[in-house]
């Protein structure tokens, strides 16, 4: 049996890919990506959000979700009325 074979370890995103590392190439972000779409779905607050940080692997890959999951739970600024931006152009 060839030795490289044996050293493969299963990609943590679940994916069911071999890879030497810890993930597949590119599939750490798509893991995060699944995360924030949790968080979203399931409206996680910011200790729901540390609490599913604390199951990745990384030091890296917990500040790489928490700064997404921030990113997607942020309130989103209010579009400023129309009439509003003519008085200001005027």
């Amino acid at each position: 049996m060839n030795a490289k074979a044996t050293n493969l370890n299963a990609c943590l995103c679940g994916c069911g890919g071999a890879t030497r590392a810890t993930f597949c190439a590119g599939h750490d972000a798509k893991m995060i990506s699944n995360l924030v779409a949790v968080v979203v779905a399931d409206s996680l607050t910011k200790a729901g959000i540390a609490k599913l940080a604390k199951s990745l692997p990384s030091d890296a890959l917990r500040a790489k979700f928490e700064r997404a999951a921030a990113r997607a739970t942020a309130p989103k600024p209010a579009p400023e009325a129309k009439a509003d931006a003519e008085e200001v152009a005027a």
